[in-house]
């Protein structure tokens, strides 16, 4: 999946779910998620934190999930540069 097609995924998960955008979230595992400059990571859309967010959300969460799956891969055997920062160690 392109970067073009993951931007895409995100802005339809986010005109399916507007409340995520604007949800308030300090969910200790989400600390600092914002603060990475996920646009500048080849590949990577710029709205990995609201689908880290939706994942919080019982009805969002499932379409999060799958979202954030095809964002964070880039094929079944390679992940994007994105995966280091998504779940640091």
């Amino acid at each position: 999946m392109g970067a073009a097609s993951k931007e895409a995924a995100v802005a339809r998960f986010l005109r399916e779910y507007p409340q995520i955008e604007q949800a308030e979230c300090d969910h200790t595992a989400l600390m600092g998620c914002a603060d990475v400059a996920w646009s500048q990571i080849p590949g990577c859309p710029a709205g990995i934190p609201v689908l880290l967010r939706g994942l919080l959300d019982q009805i969002a969460g499932p379409e999060a999930l799958r979202v954030l799956d095809n964002a964070l891969m880039n094929s079944v055997f390679h992940v994007s540069a994105a995966m280091p920062a998504a779940l640091p160690s």
